[in-house]
């Protein structure tokens, strides 16, 4: 069998995002008329999320035969531009991405006294779902230049993708 690291899955991104984008607006604790876009940031309260690898292959073994097995990943941030917070109100943003990060990663929250949990994710064959994990803490930007500040979550997707060569 043999290795070798490649950078991009050019071939899956697309999916991936479009994917992400779906969990994400599953949030229990978006408005009916609120969004997370994908790389689309309003003025003011508004919430994107983006992607400045794409979808990585973090490792690839091929068998002698041909049948490939890749370990990959989509990494992404979420940000939350909220203008001109007081501390409670920077509070409420930071635990409101600290919830998201916990529901992606598949945890139970609890809202109002119920409990939501993102059902594990199904992709398409060739890909496998893994998990969602969170890859850093909710914290603060420099605030911008309009007296708007950007909090962000990072969180990324484990995956494999296995095929016949």
């Amino acid at each position: 069998m043999s290795e070798q690291n490649i950078q991009s899955d050019v071939e899956n991104n697309d999916t991936l995002t479009e994917l992400v984008k779906g969990w994400l607006n599953s949030f229990p604790l978006l408005d009916k008329d609120d969004s997370i876009t994908f790389a689309t940031l309003q003025d003011n309260n508004s919430k994107t999320f983006y992607t400045d690898s794409g979808a990585l292959i973090l490792r690839e073994r091929e068998s002698i035969v041909g049948y490939v097995k890749q370990d990959c990943i989509y990494p992404f941030v979420v940000i939350y531009r909220s203008g001109g917070s007081k501390e409670k109100r920077k509070i409420a943003i930071k635990d409101w991405l600290d919830l998201l990060g916990n529901y992606m990663s598949g945890q139970p929250i609890e809202i109002e006294g119920v409990t939501y949990q993102l059902e594990k994710p199904v992709l398409d064959e060739p890909l496998t779902f893994k998990k969602i994990e969170r890859t850093t803490n909710t914290y603060m930007l420099e605030p911008n230049n309009d007296n708007t500040e950007d909090w962000v979550t990072g969180l990324q997707v484990n995956y494999t993708n296995e095929f016949w060569r």
